[in-house]
């Protein structure tokens, strides 16, 4: 799938930064030790904020302490989080004196400074709400995406019978994913904001080539053609009709859900014209 690993999701969703929060008591230790080590503690609050609020983040750098998680990304509660910890965020670093900072440290405190205020004007400007509207295009959708990850030639690993079963839990996240999709770009099409009928024919037939495959030729497939031999007989059974059922009776379902909603309402609702880029 065409979209950055870590940034995978809805381009509202990821234009703010998360930034973590930590306590005045805690914030003041690192502050007394130096502006640089309360400016790296500050990059390292934030960056296990932004994991646990974006769990797929971490299979990408081998972090799998929530690799059983997809994560929410739609909700208006995630919206919410994301914008308050960009705002805490923003409020630890300025209370950071740039000038005692080393050149270097200077440079990642502006470059931090430039990617949350630029993630909070999209809050600030009702961008974000917009484009929670459009949270499925064919170049940076989720539902190829996913498949691409849950194939084991991704980030996310199929070792063991942990990665396995982790895998599962991660579809059913995916699956609430795709439903939740569905429901705001149906809010888009009342509020008028929509995709253009190229966009959506592309992604439906995205969703169509998804959709066609059989079961055993399904991306979603391929870590129980790739059952490591040290599994016991019964996890490679269990998890072969654990597998085949999740296709089956769970993950198609949603896509053909998606699929139905995008021929017959999302389509004929799209803009005329083509994308183009506007002086």
């Amino acid at each position: 799938m065409a979209i950055t690993r870590r940034n995978f999701v809805t381009n509202a969703a990821l234009a703010a930064a998360a930034a973590g929060f930590a306590s005045p008591a805690a914030f003041a230790q690192t502050a007394a030790d130096g502006p640089a080590k309360a400016l790296r503690q500050l990059f390292i609050d934030s960056d296990e904020t932004n994991l646990k609020l974006n769990p797929l983040s971490g299979l990408f750098r081998g972090d799998m302490r929530y690799a059983d998680q997809f994560g929410d990304y739609l909700s208006e509660a995630y919206y919410k989080q994301s914008e308050a910890n960009s705002r805490s965020e923003l409020k630890r670093l300025l209370a950071i004196p740039r000038a005692q900072l080393g050149p270097v440290d200077k440079i990642a405190y502006d470059v931090f400074k430039y990617q949350t205020e630029f993630g909070l004007k999209a809050f600030d400007t009702g961008i974000v709400q917009i484009q929670r509207q459009l949270p499925i295009d064919h170049f940076t959708g989720v539902h190829t995406f996913f498949p691409d990850l849950q194939s084991g030639q991704s980030a996310a690993p199929y070792k063991t019978v942990a990665d396995y079963e982790n895998g599962l839990k991660r579809c059913d996240g995916f699956i609430t994913f795709l439903d939740e999709a569905q429901k705001l770009m149906a809010q888009g099409i009342r509020d008028g904001h929509v995709q253009p009928k190229v966009v959506s024919q592309n992604v439906i037939e995205q969703l169509q080539t998804i959709t066609k495959l059989p079961l055993e030729d399904s991306p979603y497939y391929l870590p129980i053609k790739a059952l490591p031999a040290d599994f016991s007989d019964a996890d490679k059974a269990r998890l072969t009709a654990a597998y085949r059922a999740t296709i089956a009776d769970k993950l198609m379902p949603a896509y053909r859900r998606l699929e139905k909603f995008m021929v017959e309402t999302y389509l004929p609702a799209s803009r005329s014209e083509r994308p183009a880029w506007r002086p």
